[in-house]
This record gives structure tokens, C-alpha cells and sequence, in this order.
């Protein structure tokens, strides 16, 4: 038992040397790994400092450049469309007082006409009931000059044929009375007729004048209703109208939004064209094929007379549209 302790704890201590041996070697290749990762390290920062320096610049110009760009575009865009607007404005502002103008002449006319209709229908009803009065009053008065000389004439006729009875019929009253009695009870319901004839006039005419009331104030109440109808027409028909010209602002607005884009992407087409024609140009510009410097001019001048072509058939274009719906 003693022997092999003695035996292990011999046998550690050489380990132990082995191990402590080696590791210098190890500790000696870590350290140069750690310089070379520490150098990389270095040298990798200042490479991404530099591009990101360098992009940052590029950056910095190619947003300047496009600030600048958008400004422009922005304030051109925004003067087309004050102008649009102004222009929108001004038509709509004649068209309100065109409209208003019609508004207060058909107004104008049909008060005119309703008071001419009320005051013919006025005169025409007065001038009956004071025909028809007049001829009442006419036919009262022979009626009564008629009635008063035929009472004259049967009093005198009655008392003529009485005393004429009292003198020859003695014999017979009873007969001459009944006979008086007869013609008094006849005149006596004539009266009465003639009594309700002119009370029949007489309410006639009051309800001539009743009914005369009654039409004015139903042709009052007809023109309130009628002016109320024509102004809620006129209010609703211009809400419609601003409708109507808000809509059209509107789709004019989204047409030349898209129109000036159309012309944007032919001018970038146009300009990439010019761009590749004066690439090609300079790169072959001593080729014995290639275009003089003349006709290189030439085709730089036809291409600005096509792009100016284009700008001017797309407002020419614009303002067409704009006038035909105006029409």
C-alpha cells in the first residue's frame, strides 16, 4: 500500500511539469492572435469610418440635390395651382351672378304676373258683383214701381167693383167677399215671393263679397308658397352647383396630377435618350462612321424642339379639356 502512493505521487509531479511546460507555448500563441485581432480590429474601424464618412458625404449631396430639386418642383406646381384655383374661382364667382341675376328676373316676373293675375281676377270679380247689383237694384226699383201702380190699380179696382157690388149684387155679399178674400191671400203670396227674391239678391251679394275675401287670401297664401318653393329651389340648385364645380376641381386636379406625371416620365425618357446620344457620341467621336459635330447639333436641336413639342401639346391639351367642359 505505501509503495503505490509513493508510485502516485511521483507520477504527478512530472505531470504537473509536462502541463506547466507546455503552456508557455500557448500563452505565447494567444498573445500574437490577440495583437493580430487587436490590428484587424484597427484597421477594419478605420476602413468603416472612412465609408461611412464618405457615404455620409454622398449622402448629404445627393439629399441637398434632391431638397432642392422637390423645392422647385414644389413651388412651380404650387404657382400652377394657385393660378388653377384663381381661374376656378373667377368662373364660378360669374357664374354665381349670372345665376343670381336670373334668379331675381324670374322673381321679378312672377311676382309681376301673380299681382297682374290677382288684380284682374280682383277687378273682374268687382265688376260683376257691381253689374250684378246694378241690375238687381234696377229690376227692385221697376218691380216696385210695377207693384205700386198694381196695388193703386186693385185698390181702385177693388173698391170700385165693391162699392159696385154694394150697389147691384146686394143679394149676394157672401159671394164678393170671397172674391176679396181670394185676390188678398194671390197678393199676398206675390209679396211674399218678391219678398224672398230680394232677400235671395241680398244674400247673393254677400256671398259674392265672402267669396271675393276668400280668393285673395288663398292667392296670398299661393304666392307665400310658391316664393318659399322658388327660393328652396334656388338654394338647393346652388348647392348643387358648388357641388357640381367642387367635383370638377377635383377630377381637374387628379388630371393634371397624372398629366404632369406622364410629361415627367417622357422628359426623363427624352433626357436618358439625349444622355445615351451624347455618350455615344463622345465615345466614338473619332470613328470614322460616326456623325460630324454638325450633324451631332442637329439631332441635340431636334430632340430640345421635341421635348419643347411635348410641353406644349400637353398644355395646349389641358387647356382644351378645361374649356370643352367649361362649354
Amino acid at each position: 500500500m505505501l509503495d503505490k502512493h509513493m508510485r502516485t505521487h511521483d507520477a504527478v509531479p512530472e505531470e504537473h511539469v509536462k502541463t506547466h511546460t507546455s503552456a508557455p507555448e500557448e500563452h505565447i500563441c494567444m498573445t500574437t492572435c490577440t495583437a493580430e485581432s487587436k490590428e484587424h480590429l484597427t484597421t477594419h474601424t478605420s476602413e468603416s469610418e472612412e465609408h461611412l464618412t464618405t457615404h455620409t458625404l454622398e449622402s448629404e449631396e445627393h439629399l441637398t440635390t434632391h431638397t432642392s430639386e422637390s423645392e422647385e418642383h414644389l413651388t412651380t406646381h404650387t404657382a400652377e395651382s394657385k393660378e388653377h384655383m384663381t381661374t376656378c374661382t373667377a368662373r364660378l364667382e360669374e357664374h354665381k351672378r349670372t345665376h343670381t341675376e336670373e334668379s331675381e328676373e324670374h322673381m321679378a316676373t312672377c311676382s309681376s304676373e301673380s299681382e297682374e293675375l290677382e288684380r284682374t281676377h280682383i277687378a273682374t270679380c268687382f265688376s260683376e258683383s257691381e253689374e250684378h247689383k246694378t241690375i238687381h237694384d234696377a229690376e227692385s226699383k221697376e218691380h216696385m214701381v210695377s207693384h205700386t201702380a198694381e196695388s193703386e190699380e186693385h185698390m181702385t179696382t177693388d173698391t170700385s167693383e165693391s162699392e159696385d157690388d154694394m150697389t147691384t149684387h146686394t143679394a149676394v155679399p157672401g159671394e164678393n167677399m170671397t172674391t176679396c178674400y181670394t185676390r188678398l191671400e194671390e197678393h199676398k203670396r206675390t209679396q211674399n215671393a218678391e219678398v224672398e227674391e230680394y232677400m235671395y239678391m241680398t244674400t247673393h251679394t254677400a256671398e259674392s263679397e265672402e267669396h271675393i275675401k276668400t280668393y285673395s287670401t288663398e292667392l296670398e297664401e299661393h304666392m307665400t308658397t310658391h316664393n318659399t318653393d322658388v327660393e328652396e329651389h334656388m338654394r338647393t340648385y346652388n348647392a348643387d352647383l358648388e357641388e357640381q364645380i367642387r367635383a370638377y376641381a377635383v377630377e381637374l386636379t387628379e388630371n393634371m396630377t397624372t398629366d404632369t406625371e406622364k410629361l415627367d416620365e417622357q422628359m426623363r425618357t427624352h433626357n436618358e435618350r439625349l444622355e445615351e446620344l451624347i455618350r455615344t457620341h463622345a465615345g466614338n467621336k473619332h470613328h470614322e462612321f460616326d456623325m460630324t459635330d454638325k450633324e451631332f447639333s442637329q439631332k441635340i436641336c431636334e430632340l430640345v424642339l421635341l421635348a419643347k413639342k411635348l410641353v406644349f401639346e400637353h398644355k395646349h391639351s389641358t387647356v382644351e379639356a378645361s374649356n370643352a367642359h367649361n362649354v
